[in-house]
């Protein structure tokens, strides 16, 4: 893994954008039963996955893989914290058959949920692969917005703060982003979503490289 330099370091083309504010029930399936009072500011990478590591694009499995290794010497930051990727692993790699990528990431949510209510201080959270909701807004098997704060409806905002949020210097697929979130009809398949048209669908984790964008969340203590 090559590494930044120290003067990259709290760099502004390293600092995390900011998509708006998110309700925690509505960015994963498994968080629904969470309180409505539980918000987080949607943080976003100003670069993709591959443009971290310096690498081509990756197959979901390898972008998952990927964001473990991102760490504080690549500089990415958020009001003077150094973030470092999830440690998140797919549920037919490493361990044996275990949990969905997508749970484990909300395990990590909920117990930044938690820490924020139980502390009082807003909680940061390590970089992830957003789940089909922070991807394009939509619930699984609906058309409709279910968080209106997402990559795809900011895009433009994401794009403005960090540079063209599609590139495709790497391949013809860099326009399409991985989610995190599974097929429910079959495990092998996630969501992905189209940035230049919209169009979203499942496709198979270890078949075909497209982009990831990690993000964040800043979990937000109960205001008074």
């Amino acid at each position: 893994m090559e590494k930044v330099s120290s003067i990259e370091t709290f760099n502004s083309v390293n600092a995390m954008i900011s998509a708006g504010e998110v309700q925690l029930n509505k960015i994963s399936q498994y968080l629904t039963d969470i309180p409505d009072e539980a918000t987080a500011e949607l943080l976003v990478s100003p670069k993709d996955t591959a443009t971290i590591l310096r690498r081509n694009l990756g197959r979901w499995v390898e972008d998952l893989k990927a964001i473990r290794r991102i760490n504080e010497a690549h500089g990415l930051h958020s009001d003077g914290q150094l973030l470092k990727g999830m440690q998140v692993s797919d549920h037919d790699e490493e361990i044996g058959y275990w949990k969905p990528a997508e749970e484990y990431i909300a395990v990590e949510l909920r117990a930044a949920w938690k820490q924020a209510k139980n502390s009082g201080q807003d909680v940061t959270t390590d970089l992830f692969i957003g789940t089909k909701e922070i991807v394009h807004g939509h619930g699984i098997r609906t058309d409709d917005i279910t968080l209106s704060n997402n990559l795809y409806s900011r895009k433009e905002v994401i794009g403005e703060q960090g540079g063209p949020f599609v590139t495709q210097r790497r391949s013809d697929y860099a326009h399409q982003q991985w989610s995190s979130t599974e097929s429910p009809d079959n495990s092998s398949g996630v969501y992905v979503v189209n940035f230049m048209n919209g169009v979203s669908g499942w496709t198979h984790k270890k078949n075909i490289t497209y982009s990831s964008r990690p993000v964040a969340l800043r979990i937000l203590a109960p205001r008074p």
